[in-house]
């Protein structure tokens, strides 16, 4: 959990200032919402899992709450952009639901996050339970909004129950699956205690690399399943190595 508010000092520090930050924000959010995209089996079935969720609910959560409206209008900028490049011919109120969706998620997730989760520095299962409590809760509510603009643009075989499980379920996998990363990658912690200092800048690169692969495999085709690599547990156990 966020530890004692030093977040956000160390990543101003690591970027020389909060203009570098949120650069640095949009550059990384516009390509976790494109690669998102590519999770989706078809434009009109949610995504089986939304990365930018991630990143969104982490910065969020870190940075200075003055901070959040320039934070959300960055997001909304880059979930339009995003729709506009991927659904032609682009649905203005489709695309600006999907970024309320988006948004709304990530605000409910980090303010339930900030108010209940033990901002202790001791790691304890009761803090891992209520983080996976409220990031749950911000995406399924904010998935609603997202879920009636993809029913109104689409003429979809799914009922409205279904894909908000889906859209729901892809937003909650992508702050499970990012948000840990980003946490002990921006940790000050992490330059404090040599065990957690990075060992070297080509494991970073190999294993994000290996990240990209193992996403390919596990998500690409689910079709058919031809080797035991495309199981989820491979994504867990590579994310597991890159946060600890």
């Amino acid at each position: 959990a966020r530890i004692d508010g030093s977040h956000w000092g160390f990543i101003l520090g690591l970027f020389g200032g909060p203009r570098r930050a949120l650069l640095a924000f949009a550059a990384i959010y516009s390509a976790m919402t494109a690669l998102g995209y590519h999770y989706k089996p078809d434009l009109s079935v949610p995504a089986v899992m939304w990365p930018a969720a991630g990143v969104l609910f982490s910065a969020l959560w870190m940075c200075e709450r003055r901070l959040w409206p320039v934070l959300l209008l960055v997001q909304v900028a880059a979930d339009l952009a995003a729709t506009a490049l991927f659904i032609q011919p682009f649905p203005a109120d489709t695309a600006l639901l999907y970024a309320v969706s988006n948004g709304l998620g990530g605000v409910i997730g980090a303010e339930l996050a900030r108010r209940y989760v033990s901002p202790g520095i001791e790691f304890r299962t009761a803090r891992s339970l209520q983080m996976l409590a409220a990031t749950a809760i911000g995406s399924l509510a904010g998935a609603l909004p997202g879920v009636w603009a993809n029913q109104r643009q689409f003429d979809s075989t799914l009922g409205f129950v279904t894909q908000l499980e889906i859209w729901s379920a892809g937003n909650w996998l992508g702050v499970v699956a990012v948000v840990p990363v980003l946490n002990s990658w921006f940790a000050p912690l992490r330059y404090t205690r040599s065990e957690l200092v990075l060992r070297s800048r080509a494991e970073l690169v190999a294993l994000v690399l290996l990240l990209v692969v193992a996403t390919a495999l596990v998500f690409g085709d689910s079709s058919r399943t031809t080797t035991i690599l495309q199981v989820p547990f491979t994504l867990a156990a590579i994310m597991l190595y890159a946060a600890y």
